[in-house]
């Protein structure tokens, strides 16, 4: 089965000067990063253990992270 087409691979943005400087990630990015999961692979391919190592790097809870999910999710089907 292909990758999903209602989801589109988006760039990362280039995380600002402070963000750097004190190592922070933005958690806009690891959305962005589990949008271009689905829209790279299909979605058989795609694992709980992949989401939560990106929500990891990321370092977003799975409270914070629900609703953003949820949304994928209503999208996809």
């Amino acid at each position: 089965m292909p990758p999903l087409t209602c989801f589109t691979v988006a760039a990362l943005p280039k995380p600002g000067l402070l963000s750097r400087l004190i190592g922070q990630k933005p958690k806009e990015h690891g959305f962005l990063e589990i949008q271009n999961l689905l829209a790279e692979r299909p979605l058989e391919s795609l694992t709980a253990g992949d989401v939560e190592q990106v929500l990891s790097t990321y370092e977003i809870s799975r409270p914070q992270a629900a609703p953003r999910l949820k949304e994928m999710y209503r999208i996809a089907v």
